[in-house]
């Protein structure tokens, strides 16, 4: 019964203060919206194997990143956190485009100027380690905890969506852009590498600790 009522606050708040679910849920069939065709028009189509793969080096990074910014803490400064996130802005920025995310829908709803921006790396972390959290929910992990913890570091409720259902299922839901502007409410909030760092070491204490 909770996790149909976040859902349906969740989408609720979508619906009213955005407009994006009824333009956007359609985005995997035709359809004359003008923001449909500016998504599909620079999407390139990835093999199985090179998302596989994506995805793989995406796991990766997001442990190399935790490992050495919990171990920095909360004092971490913000060239420590550039020199760690860094690397993570090509591998995240390829993850992302796996997913059917375009340069220009990122730059957008993230409010950016370039790619090379830690709030790409930060948004390629934080939807895979909720992707990752999802599948640990469906295999018996503690579903109320992990979408508390989410919420508490971001700030945003609509994380809650994207934990739910997993992201692939979230993009079905609300659409790309959606997805998006979610994470664009989050980085916001946590700007620039030391920013993202903290709402990283938030979130992974709060499923650690359960505080």
């Amino acid at each position: 019964m909770k996790k149909l009522i976040v859902n349906a606050l969740v989408l609720s708040m979508l619906m009213s203060s955005t407009g994006i679910l009824s333009s956007c849920s359609t985005e995997e069939h035709s359809s004359s919206s003008s923001s449909e065709k500016f998504i599909q028009k620079s999407q390139k189509v990835y093999t199985p194997e090179e998302i596989l793969a994506a995805k793989k080096a995406m796991d990766e990074e997001c442990l190399r990143i935790k490992s050495l910014i919990l171990e920095k803490g909360r004092e971490i400064t913000e060239a420590e956190a550039e020199i760690i996130l860094t690397p993570s802005i090509e591998v995240s920025h390829l993850y992302l485009n796996t997913l059917g995310f375009t340069d220009d829908v990122l730059m957008e709803e993230l409010g950016i100027n370039s790619i090379q921006s830690p709030a790409i790396a930060g948004m390629g972390i934080m939807l895979n380690d909720y992707d990752n959290q999802y599948v640990a929910v469906a295999q018996g992990g503690t579903w109320d905890l992990i979408v508390d913890c989410a919420v508490d570091a971001s700030g945003i409720a609509g994380v809650a969506l994207l934990l739910q259902a997993g992201i692939k299922q979230a993009i079905k839901d609300v659409g790309l852009k959606g997805v998006a502007k979610i994470m664009g409410k989050f980085f916001s909030k946590y700007l620039g590498y030391v920013g993202t760092a903290i709402a990283i070491i938030d979130f992974v204490e709060c499923v650690s600790t359960g505080d």
